[in-house]
């Protein structure tokens, strides 16, 4: 039985893909199982996969259709068979040392989660990047509740809630039944969420172990339509599901981690045609998630001007001030 197991999803990314798993067999902590799930890519990424798991025993390959993100992710956790678990991305890189000192600190700590932090690696200069991983001071020494930290985070503007930030015990997984939703994206933001309040003890490590490849063409850098707002009603829907019936502290922090989510998500709405504002702004009074909205963030909704107009006025007083 290995000590990690780490779950690769893949999907069309042949050009990246040999270098994001020879970043896993190339770690300094060798007790591991690699587990790639090939989502029905149509290029030559499964051949890839295939052809390193003939030089790395600890390789294992599936196939499936595809079924999306999460159902690949789904189908590795369900193969894992390691004491903890790490969710890898097919076109990023993880540092060498990266589960050698996960782990370590894991078992010093008795954690049941360690997170670390990331690095962006740009392949095009001219892309704007509208995102970064800066995390404000935090003892790396001491040890957390999930619910506390979220909190801590939020309270400064640097919660990152991607899966490949952090390894977590497969039985607190296990345990509260956890998976990933299906048919969504920006389903990290709920399959983190659910995870971090319930656990007790969490750690962090203060180093860039992840490099994150920003990319033309990647979900991440995609125009912002329906299918995001959808995904994050989602995720807002069964957060608060969740919260019904949580502990008093975790139910106040949901509410402060929906209204990060969900105001970010309405100001980018603001580009959206007018019929499908009309319906995001119905969604949030059907689903009552106005009430997580700024007034200034519901206005710039139903007034995208409002935006343009905001950008010449500040250039006219800095010319005005000069």
């Amino acid at each position: 039985m290995p000590r990690i197991s780490v779950v690769i999803p893949v999907y069309n990314t042949e050009q990246y893909l040999e270098e994001a798993i020879r970043s896993i067999m190339e770690q300094t902590f060798a007790d591991i199982e690699i587990i790639i799930i090939d989502d029905g890519s149509t290029d030559n990424s499964l051949a890839i996969a295939q052809a390193l798991a003939r030089e790395d025993d600890r390789i294992v390959v599936y196939s499936q259709q595809n079924k999306g993100q999460s159902e690949a992710r789904n189908h590795g956790l369900r193969k894992a068979q390691g004491e903890y678990v790490y969710f890898m991305d097919s076109d990023d890189k993880l540092a060498p040392p990266a589960l050698a000192t996960c782990y370590e600190r894991l078992i010093t700590d008795q954690l049941e989660i360690v997170f670390f932090n990331a690095a962006i690696q740009q392949d095009d200069a001219e892309i704007s990047i509208p995102f970064d991983y800066q995390r404000p001071p935090i003892d790396d020494k001491a040890v957390f509740t999930g619910p506390s930290l979220v909190e801590y985070l939020i309270d400064r503007d640097a919660y990152r809630c991607s899966v490949c930030l952090y390894v977590a015990k497969k039985s607190t997984i296990d345990r509260i039944n956890l998976s990933f939703y299906p048919g969504i994206i920006h389903e990290d933001e709920l399959f983190s969420a659910l995870l971090f309040f319930e656990v007790e003890r969490m750690g962090y490590i203060n180093q860039e172990f992840f490099y994150r490849r920003v990319r033309a063409g990647s979900t991440m850098l995609s125009k912002f339509s329906m299918k995001n707002i959808q995904g994050y009603f989602t995720v807002a829907r069964k957060l608060t599901e969740y919260a019904r019936d949580a502990r008093p502290e975790v139910d106040s922090v949901t509410v402060k981690l929906l209204r990060y989510l969900l105001n970010p998500a309405v100001y980018n709405a603001s580009t959206l045609r007018l019929a499908d504002r009309m319906t995001v702004y119905r969604m949030l009074r059907s689903h009552q998630f106005s009430r997580y909205i700024t007034p200034k963030n519901l206005m710039v909704l139903a007034i995208p001007q409002l935006i343009t107009l905001k950008g010449v006025f500040k250039r006219y007083l800095t010319a005005k001030n000069k």
